[in-house]
């Protein structure tokens, strides 16, 4: 069980007030015959919850990702396109070159 709950407590984000709060309960059973037992399996539940919550967070995440990942791509294609362009070519240059030399 300890193994469980220290694999859990390394994977999810989860405060030292948190796990207290987990493992001191509010009431008991008088009935429960090993109550600290069953405080550590509430834990592990708990634990397992918020892993469950933060997988789906990042599943729900990652296309979003993905889309400013390709549009990012896509914007800095676009602009190395309009820059190559807006620059004159070999010949252009040769050209206004020439121009410039032949009004001087």
């Amino acid at each position: 069980m300890f193994d469980e709950i220290e694999r859990l407590i390394r994977e999810v984000k989860i405060t030292p007030a948190d796990v207290a709060e987990n493992l001191m309960p509010k009431k008991t059973s008088l009935d429960d015959d090993d109550p600290a037992g069953q405080c550590l399996s509430n834990l592990i539940g708990v634990l397992e919850n918020v892993k469950e919550k933060a997988d789906a967070e990042k599943k729900a995440k990652e296309p979003i990702e993905e889309a400013a990942a390709t549009n990012q791509t896509v914007e800095s294609k676009a602009t190395e396109e309009e820059e190559a362009a807006n620059e004159p070519s070999s010949k252009e240059s040769k050209t206004m070159e020439e121009e410039e030399a032949a009004t001087d």
